[in-house]
């Protein structure tokens, strides 16, 4: 990712007690930017979110964090951070650690997210009072009837759900 974009750095976001891994794309402008916390979609990344989204933005002056967050990517895969309903709370730490960097206006952070992020960005902005706006691709509407309605299929015997929750390990 480094050798193709010199302007990405990978941090570390803090979030109770262990770290969300993210990737930091630097828009080239000078002094502080606008930024985006950008999460994904249910089974996606935080690097196709940089290259979905993250290459464009920063050619507009916002710079932007791509973040697995819990239930996402490497958050779920290599750290076993199951997701959860509440994503203010996440997003609130993607949003204090963007905040908290010198080349980040902290007035203007939003949060985006696709695909099922389309149902955490939204709840991120409701609820997290400090984004400046809020983006979602390919909102859910109503989740819940989508689970209902796998769950009958998985009782029937049909296809396996891959994405774990907090009672499912292994």
């Amino acid at each position: 990712m480094r050798s193709r974009y010199p302007n990405v750095e990978r941090v570390k976001v803090p979030y109770e007690g262990t770290t969300l891994p993210a990737w930091f794309m630097k828009a080239p402008v000078e002094g502080r930017a606008p930024a985006v916390c950008f999460f994904d979609g249910l089974d996606s990344t935080k690097e196709l979110s940089l290259l979905f989204g993250g290459v464009e933005l920063a050619n507009r002056g916002i710079h932007t964090l791509a973040i697995d967050g819990p239930g996402q990517g490497e958050a779920l895969r290599l750290q076993d951070i199951p997701s959860r309903h509440d994503y203010e709370v996440p997003a609130g730490a993607a949003y204090d650690y963007v905040a908290g960097r010198a080349d980040v206006d902290p007035k203007r952070v939003a949060v985006m997210a696709f695909s099922m992020g389309g149902y955490y960005a939204p709840r991120a902005a409701a609820f997290e009072k400090r984004f400046a706006a809020g983006v979602a691709w390919g909102a859910h509407w109503d989740y819940h009837a989508n689970w209902v309605k796998r769950r009958k299929v998985l009782e029937s015997g049909g296809t396996k759900v891959r994405h774990r929750t907090s009672s499912c390990r292994g």
